[in-house]
């Protein structure tokens, strides 16, 4: 290698006097020649770098290997000295298994024996290990239910409540409060249509006695006497109605309608006391009297006025007016009984008006009560049918635990539709009244097949009746109190039509249920298959439910068909009294047309064809006022 080395050195030195040589000489030579000779002092360069480096390697190399057999030698004395210790702890190792072996016979035996007595231990101390986790599964239980009732348990607090926490009586209330409109509306029409009865007797009355006031006159009597003698004709009737009608208002009605109110109620709410309000009967006679002197008067003085003869002879002095009717050309193609039927319709103007407006009332009140009947005696349909769409709604036990309720929504699911309600009841106040009303927590997400709205979590709802009395609407927010008057604030996401009872409804399903929605799959509604006694605390069907507010509606219903009833009398006296009068005051017309040759059937068609005439005019004014 030191040769090798050498030589390199010698070439390196050739190539360095041959590049000097080139570098002198490159004024005479080419550049081919130039660039050939540079080529190949180049590669010669090129190949003693390489020869000089694979040297260098090899005596790297060298060094290396020298290392490696330094490193050989003092490992092979160490292991000399190694093996000389292994043979030395080689004795030792033999003279302790000598001992051990000797030693391990006798701990044997003893770790045996041990062995049985920890085997015995062990299966004590696995059945002790299951006692205690028993004992452990049935403190933890105990104190889950613990808990769970801890919930229910009454705080020491004192609870206000009034008579409008009563659900018997709050229902009552409500049946009055319902009737309000006919406890207004019915008693001021037929005041009105009494009234309007009254004064047309009265004015039939007074008409049928022409003949007798002509008599008082032609024997000197002064008017005031004879005014006085038809006052007291008509003022002792009424007296005396007036008195009649205020005790069967106060006794008699009463206690045919409200039996019918309080159906189905607490005995405490069936032992109505009535009392006697003197400031209502003297107002209405008041009425009365005021109404009927005036009219007795009106008439009375005005046949005073007239002269003795014609009120002896029954002569009419009302001349016959010429109507608008005649001027038409209409007028010209009637025929002889027309003309009359429309100038006597056009002449006799008050009593038509009195006429289409006496019959137009109680059509309108007839009217009235058969929509108010037919519209109360819908209710439960809508409310059972399109507001809550199920069959039964389960309430469960207040302790009754979370998995076998879970397990009981799996079995009824299989033959039913279910929904998951946590129900609360609260209460409102209002004008220092307090309303009830029950909040349900909508658990399920199938809203649409239960009710007529669809929430997303965490939405409310409150009933059309709840956003009237509150004056409260979308967007606008609540305040309900629990049975602690702890108050509970609500947005009102939107008003949901709802016919029975006040509901508020809110979209959370993170609640634990208390009650369920049932919808049995087919028509036939076994309702034992939903008893449960160990969790179920009670089941409300439809049916029953349906059937008290029904009898509720039906108690109303008797009430409207009275009002109906009582309409209809008093129209038909309306109509008595208008065409008695109507038969009075042309008695010499009637008995002219007799003389004229007009057979019975003709007679009683002249007079009542007017009638029916007016009779369809005045309906139909009654249909527009009563469906207004």
């Amino acid at each position: 290698m030191q040769e090798g080395l050498a030589k390199i050195s010698v070439e390196e030195k050739k190539i360095d006097e041959n590049e000097k040589k080139l570098n002198d000489n490159l004024g005479y030579l080419s550049k081919e020649k130039i660039q050939e000779y540079r080529k190949k002092i180049s590669d010669g360069r090129a190949k003693l770098n390489l020869e000089k480096e694979k040297i260098n390697n090899t005596l790297e190399q060298k060094k290396s290997l020298e290392g490696i057999k330094a490193q050989l030698e003092k490992g092979l004395a160490e292991l000399k000295n190694a093996s000389n210790t292994l043979e030395d702890k080689e004795r030792n190792l033999s003279n302790q298994e000598k001992e051990y072996n000797e030693k391990y016979s006798e701990n044997l035996n003893k770790f045996n024996v041990s062995y049985e007595k920890l085997k015995e231990a062990k299966i004590k101390l696995v059945k002790g290990h299951k006692d205690i986790s028993k004992v452990k599964m049935e403190l933890q239980n105990k104190k889950n239910d613990l808990d769970k009732k801890k919930k229910y348990l009454l705080k020491p607090a004192y609870v206000v409540g009034t008579r409008y926490d009563n659900n018997a009586f709050l229902t009552l209330y409500n049946n009055i409060k319902s009737t309000k409109i006919m406890c207004y509306l019915f008693p001021a029409c037929f005041f009105v249509i009494g009234l309007f009865v009254t004064v047309t007797t009265m004015i039939r009355f007074s008409t049928e006695q022409r003949v007798t006031i002509g008599v008082y006159k032609f024997l000197g009597y002064k008017n005031k006497y004879i005014i006085k003698k038809f006052l007291i004709y008509g003022l002792v009737p009424t007296i005396i109605g007036l008195f009649l009608g205020s005790l069967g208002g106060t006794i008699v009605l009463p206690k045919i309608i409200a039996p019918t109110l309080v159906v189905d109620f607490i005995p405490i709410f069936k032992n109505i006391k009535i009392y006697f309000v003197p400031t209502y009967s003297i107002v209405i006679a008041i009425a009365f009297i005021l109404s009927i002197t005036i009219a007795i008067l009106a008439v009375v003085i005005k046949q005073l006025n007239e002269k003795v003869v014609d009120l002896l002879t029954g002569r009419e002095n009302e001349k016959g007016k010429r109507i608008l009717l005649e001027k038409s050309i209409l007028w010209k193609r009637l025929n002889f009984s027309k003309k009359i039927l429309f100038r006597n319709l056009l002449k006799y103007k008050g009593r038509m008006f009195m006429t289409i407006l006496g019959i137009g009332a109680c059509t309108a009140l007839i009217y009235l009560g058969i929509s108010l009947h037919y519209s109360i005696s819908d209710i439960t349909r809508y409310q059972y049918n399109k507001v809550k769409k199920y069959d039964a709604v389960v309430y469960f036990q207040y302790d009754a635990p979370i998995e076998k309720k879970e397990e009981y929504f799996k079995n009824i699911s299989k033959f039913s539709k279910i929904f998951k309600l946590y129900t609360v009841p609260v209460k409102y106040s209002k004008d220092g009244l307090d309303y009830q009303l029950s909040h349900e927590y909508l658990i399920s997400n199938n809203d649409e097949d239960f009710f007529n709205f669809k929430l997303n979590q965490n939405e409310s709802v409150i009933s059309i009746k709840t956003s009237k009395i509150l004056h409260k609407k979308k967007g606008s927010n609540i305040t309900v109190y629990d049975i602690y008057n702890r108050p509970n604030k609500i947005n009102v996401n939107g008003v949901f039509k709802n016919y029975i009872y006040q509901y508020i409804y809110t979209k959370d399903t993170t609640k634990e249920p208390n009650a369920v929605l049932v919808k049995f799959n087919n028509k036939t509604k076994d309702i034992e298959k939903l008893l449960d006694n160990e969790i179920v605390y009670s089941i409300n069907t439809k049916e029953d439910t349906k059937e008290f507010f029904e009898k509720q509606i039906k108690s109303l219903s008797n009430v409207v068909v009275l009002m109906i009833i009582l309409g209809a009398s008093l129209s038909f006296i309306v109509t008595y009294n208008l065409g008695n009068i109507n038969i009075i005051e042309r008695k010499r017309e009637l008995s002219t047309l007799k003389v004229l040759g007009y057979r019975k059937s003709e007679m009683y068609l002249y007079i009542f064809r007017e009638i029916f005439i007016l009779a369809i005019i005045s309906t139909l004014f009654g249909l527009y006022i009563g469906r207004k």
